[in-house]
């Protein structure tokens, strides 16, 4: 969902971590989290990280705050939505999310990173990029 998109630049994956800048000063760890069993990841946790004082926010975001209880023919997942690892691969359990879903994360870790977008930036350097952001979507 975060390579090479808008909410995040110069990302990489390392395990299941997803890693970018926000700006030049913040950057973001975004990562599956478990509620309360092991290998069952039921949402994300997004970290932000000032390049000189260290981790300054995060929020967990669960899958079913923004999908809700989808109805699945399986009684063990009672409706919640999560992702499991299976010999070594991770794959969504009892319900398989539709790209609306994956917009819904998407757009509510993004909704968050917007929050810090701009901090450490000038008011000039913020401009200057969402005019050049503006001027590369349009052509």
């Amino acid at each position: 969902m975060f390579d090479n998109d808008s909410a995040l630049t110069d990302t990489k994956f390392i395990g299941q971590i997803c890693y970018g800048k926000l700006n030049k000063d913040i950057n973001a760890k975004i990562e599956f989290v478990t509620n309360r069993i092991s290998e069952k990841y039921e949402g994300l946790k997004t970290t932000l990280i000032n390049n000189n004082k260290g981790a300054i926010d995060s929020v967990t975001i669960l899958f079913n705050e923004l999908l809700g209880f989808p109805q699945t023919n399986d009684a063990y997942t009672k409706g919640v939505p999560y992702i499991w690892s299976y010999d070594g691969k991770l794959e969504w359990y009892g319900y398989q999310p539709k790209r609306a879903d994956y917009i819904k994360i998407f757009n509510a870790v993004k909704d968050y990173l917007d929050l810090f977008r701009f901090q450490g930036q000038t008011i000039n350097e913020s401009i200057d990029e969402n005019v050049n952001q503006s001027i590369g979507q349009s052509y």
